[in-house]
This record gives structure tokens, sequence and C-alpha cells, in this order.
């Protein structure tokens, strides 16, 4: 079996505690895949994506750019 990786290229973003400043928006097909998962599930919105990002965290593969 093919080793599952996920690449994005490195950068910077700063941590935050503020959970204003924690939220992001998605794509449509992204929030529509979402609101398919959370209706199968009936888990909260905030739950899947974030189980979600974590799991799929561990599949990253950061390319580093050349400075």
């Amino acid at each position: 079996m093919e080793k599952l990786e996920i690449r994005f290229p490195s950068k910077t973003w700063k941590y935050t505690n503020n959970c204003l400043d924690a939220r992001t928006r998605l794509s449509i097909s992204a929030f529509n895949t979402l609101v398919d998962i959370c209706n199968e599930t009936g888990l909260s919105m905030s739950r899947v994506a974030s189980t979600l990002i974590l799991e799929a965290s561990k599949y990253i593969v950061y390319d580093k750019r050349e400075e």
C-alpha cells in the first residue's frame, strides 16, 4: 500500500489564544463535504473539522523553501 502524504509549502503563522482569531473560511466544496459528514455522524461541525485537521496533520509533508 502506498504511503499517504499531504504536501504543503511551509509558511510561518503565529499561535493564538483568542477564539475569534481561530476562525477561518472554507471553500464551498470543503464546507459542503463537512456538512455531509456532520449529517451522517450527528457531530458538531467544530468537532468534525477539528478531528479531521488533527488526524490529517499526521500525514502532512512540508516542502521547505530554499532561501
